[in-house]
């Protein structure tokens, strides 16, 4: 057998893996890689217990190798030979690193304990203060990556206009949707009744984290503009962070608690998303992608979204939703103005055949462009390209 009929053999290094973006795409892929072609490993780097991470024991039931290490400090001798060891057990053919600093450090270790090809996965446009963040983002971006994926137009320009990347080491490779899970079929009656939700409803949702970035003070800022005028419209934010209890309070505050519903993390995020009528997308800054708009797409949902980073590139304004504001496309920005978000909304809410067309088209362009098979394809090319492997 030669080597480009063998399988390839890869390991997943992140962080954690708790419950995020990054971590779904760790679990899709894991899932999709075809098994015949592929040999999946994952390991995390700093998984100290402190949170849950859910996502380790759904890809370990999938029958697939979960390493978890502890990491502490930068000379944390027992973790990197943990991480040798298990590259050598495995055999392993290329290390793909997510997330700051993991994918400085399983690139380092693959490339200079190994010589393996390595790559690695940039996610978001974030700043990374710090001396120590500095020379390891340059060291991994021109030394120790044999290529470097952006999830989006604007992380690929942010590679090459901010951080000085040479374009061809850039390969753009969105996220994927698990449309086996996110599709128009799937039932959010239940979601309804356990909180409370009327069937008749329309609700207004969003499932990103509870964090500044992510905009969720402009998501109840539109919610007060709208609740008061269309009591049959409830607001549903669900996930995690540090901004839970300043929302709540804003909700208490506002005389908006009959209306906006807040949850915690859920796992099962197709029958939220299914439980919605329009999902409402906030982010205003360090963005890369946004999976949870993929995910609403593919569910068939009419999608509202600020006009900021890469929703322009998933969105086309009027056809598969609305990029009403600001006017002017940014890449980010710290302040929007909630009305014309509330405008385009309140049209929506009252004309429900444009929802259903907007949802039927962001549907199918998710699946066109946004599936597991799609970026599957891509991710092996670039895999067999950096190891010399025939397709």
């Amino acid at each position: 057998m030669s080597r480009s009929d063998r399988k390839i053999r890869v390991l997943y290094a992140m962080d954690s893996l708790g419950i995020g973006g990054a971590e779904q795409l760790i679990l899709t892929l894991a899932q999709s890689l075809p098994k015949e072609r592929f040999h999946v490993v994952i390991c995390t780097f700093f998984s100290r217990g402190e949170h849950p991470e859910p996502i380790a024991d759904e890809i370990r039931a999938l029958g697939i190798r979960v390493e978890q290490f502890t990491m502490t400090r930068w000379r944390d001798w027992h973790t990197m030979r943990r991480f040798l060891v298990l590259l050598d057990e495995e055999r392993i053919d290329i290390v793909h690193g997510h997330m700051v600093p993991a994918d400085f450090w399983s690139c380092l270790l693959a490339k200079i304990g190994r010589r393996l090809k390595t790559v690695h996965t940039k996610h978001d446009i974030l700043p990374r203060p710090g001396r120590a963040n500095r020379f390891q983002r340059w060291v991994l971006e021109r030394l120790l990556s044999d290529r470097i994926v952006a999830i989006s137009e604007v992380v690929e320009d942010h590679m090459v206009e901010v951080r000085g990347v040479t374009r061809p080491r850039v390969v753009r490779i969105p996220d994927p949707v698990d449309t086996a899970r996110f599709h128009p079929g799937v039932s959010g009656a239940a979601v309804r009744r356990e909180l409370g939700i009327p069937p008749e409803a329309l609700v207004i949702g969003n499932t990103s984290r509870f964090e500044k970035r992510k905009g969720y003070n402009l998501f109840l800022e539109v919610a007060a503009l709208i609740a008061p005028h269309h009591r049959q419209v409830y607001f549903l934010a669900v996930g995690h962070g540090l901004e839970r209890d300043a929302m709540e309070a804003y909700v208490r505050e506002t005389g908006l608690t009959d209306q906006v519903i807040i949850t915690g993390p859920r796992r099962d995020i197709p029958e939220v998303v299914a439980a919605m009528d329009i999902f409402l997308f906030t982010s205003l800054w360090g963005e890369g992608f946004g999976i949870v708009l993929i995910e609403a797409m593919a569910s068939g949902k009419a999608m509202v979204a600020v006009n900021i980073g890469p929703p322009r590139e998933l969105i086309e304004d009027g056809l598969s939703g609305y990029l009403p504001a600001p006017a002017e496309w940014a890449a980010e920005t710290n302040r929007v103005d909630a009305e014309p978000l509330a405008k385009r909304l309140s049209w929506l809410i009252n004309h429900p055949n444009e929802r259903k067309k907007l949802g039927e088209a962001a549907h199918r362009r998710a699946v066109e462009l946004y599936s597991t098979s799609a970026v599957i394809r891509q991710t092996e090319q670039v895999y067999r390209e950096i190891l010399g492997w025939t397709a």
